[in-house]
């Protein structure tokens, strides 16, 4: 008599649970590429590579991993993107100055939003006369 009722209890109790941290994930996936833009980084695209890693159970989302030449080191830099649809391309390719906005999580820089740098002398960078 006791099992009739207190497994059935105990079955809606994980499912509920379960659905409540479906939906938490969900939330946090949906909004995985709204960065604060604690932080500015520019720099010349060295190389880019796109790929789809698994997030939660059936989620996905796209990494864009770029590689910024900025002054005298090398940048790693990500954007991540749920990948609900095909991946937004954010229109630069290699060997284009950009500018980054973004925060720092250890040594790599998660992107926000991005934009090219224009209205600098893009061929020398360093050369002051």
């Amino acid at each position: 008599m006791v099992t009739a009722i207190v497994i059935p209890i105990i079955c809606l109790y994980f499912f509920w649970v379960t659905r409540k941290e479906r939906r938490n994930s969900e939330a946090e996936w949906r909004s995985i590429g709204m960065v604060p833009e604690e932080a500015v980084i520019e720099g010349k695209v060295t190389a880019l590579h796109l790929e789809k890693q698994r997030y939660y159970h059936h989620l996905y989302v796209w990494v864009l991993e770029m590689r910024l030449q900025a002054s005298a080191k090398t940048i790693i830099a990500r954007k991540l993107q749920a990948a609900d649809q095909e991946f937004r391309y954010p229109g630069f390719k290699e060997g284009e100055f950009i500018i980054l906005f973004g925060k720092w999580q250890k040594d790599i820089f998660i992107v926000n939003r991005s934009m090219p740098k224009k209205g600098l002398n893009q061929t020398a960078s360093l050369e002051t006369d």
